[in-house]
């Protein structure tokens, strides 16, 4: 969340930058609401109490658990702009090591490039998501974190399409053999898409596409399952479509998954 630090949440308590907040232990979000007279409160003595208790240069007083949940970070009659972020992007416990991936940069990849990851709606099943795409527009980087192991190899060893929402242009995916150059169990994807995607067209298991058309090649991708996460990682050829993909592109994603498995590493996730 642009311009948010841990000083905007209350003394003692724990921030975690994102579309969905925890402070105190509770699940906030985002709003552009700035002070319980021009919010329709659940609970306006509660709000206004915590509005009172905490005279600070932000403050966090909205119940959770409401229909609408949300946050407000503001100065007493005064707005301080915040972004407004669908509740059903929402992140969980602290206790869950992967939260601490927010707001992270990739390790060793260029900052100039790179943004920071950020939280982001999770396919079902999957207990958080986080992405992050590079400015030139070639790669594209999701973790999906899952309750279990267990629930994580299931979606390594079939992933679902919806996986690829993340990936520009990227419609379907085949199985690409070759090294992956990653450590732990990882495979290659072929990338593919349809002459008019984004127009209704889609692509069958098959290859073929609704309008009759074969698919191509749009790029590669590398997932790799790291304990209870599984990593995905997709680069996008800038206008150069193929037939198929060949196992020598596979190398084009090394250097990022490995950022990745680092970056996971970094925050006390790990294979073994």
């Amino acid at each position: 969340m642009a311009g948010i630090t841990p000083r905007h949440c209350i003394a003692g308590s724990v921030l975690e930058t994102g579309p969905a907040t925890r402070c105190m232990g509770r699940a906030y979000f985002v709003s552009t609401q700035v002070t319980p007279a021009t919010y329709p409160w659940r609970d306006p003595a509660g709000a206004r109490a915590c509005f009172a208790k905490h005279k600070m240069g932000a403050s966090l007083c909205v119940s959770a658990g409401l229909m609408f949940a949300s946050i407000v970070f503001a100065t007493p009659g005064s707005a301080l702009p915040v972004r407004t972020t669908s509740a059903s992007v929402r992140h969980e416990s602290v206790h869950n090591p992967f939260t601490a991936i927010a707001n992270r940069a990739m390790p060793g990849l260029p900052p100039a490039n790179w943004p920071t990851l950020q939280f982001v709606d999770s396919p079902p099943g999957v207990r958080d998501t986080a992405n992050v795409g590079s400015n030139d527009l070639k790669y594209t980087v999701t973790f999906y974190d899952f309750r279990s192991r267990a629930a994580a190899t299931a979606f390594y060893d079939a992933p679902p399409g919806s996986m690829l929402s993340f990936l520009r242009g990227a419609q379907g995916y085949s199985s690409l053999g070759g090294p992956t150059g990653i450590p732990g169990p990882s495979r290659g994807l072929d990338l593919r898409s349809c002459i008019g995607e984004g127009s209704g067209v889609a692509l069958f298991p098959t290859g073929q596409c609704s309008n009759g058309s074969q698919s191509f090649s749009i790029g590669v991708g590398t997932i790799a399952q790291v304990g209870p996460v599984v990593l995905l990682v997709g680069y996008v050829r800038n206008n150069a479509l193929t037939k198929a993909a060949d196992s020598s592109e596979l190398g084009h994603n090394v250097k990022v998954a490995l950022s990745g498995v680092s970056l996971l590493r970094s925050i006390g996730i790990s294979s073994r």
